[in-house]
């Protein structure tokens, strides 16, 4: 917003939010004095990945199917951008109750796609 870099984190995420339904969407990210302050979607009834499956005691396989296709699907959009999350896990998969679509989340862990191997550990 005044012209400075952005963290990496909102770089990546402005590159992978651009409608796609499988990423939550960047709206807006602000610079504070002391932090930078992102402002994400948040569907009205929702539930990340975690908290969803320990609130059961089974999940049907045909629901476990959908959402890992989701997520994959998902990944795939994030590497088609050149972004790579680093990250994934069920707390990093918001559930959007009423659609039953997955939202990846959280890309501090994330960085650039690259050819070569990675050497760095995140997370």
């Amino acid at each position: 917003p005044d012209g400075t870099s952005a963290p990496l984190e909102i770089v990546l995420l402005a590159k992978v939010s651009t409608g796609f339904p499988g990423v939550v969407q960047l709206l807006e990210w602000l610079e504070l004095p002391n932090n930078t302050s992102m402002v994400l979607e948040h569907p009205e009834q929702c539930q990340d990945l975690q908290h969803f499956i320990g609130a059961r005691e089974f999940l049907p396989e045909e629901v476990v199917q959908e959402l890992f296709l989701q997520v994959l699907e998902a990944v795939r959009h994030c590497t088609s951008c050149g972004v790579l999350h680093r990250d994934i896990k069920p707390e990093n998969i918001l559930l959007d109750l009423a659609t039953e679509q997955a939202k990846l989340i959280d890309f501090g862990c994330g960085t650039y796609l690259q050819d070569t191997a990675y050497t760095h550990f995140a997370g």
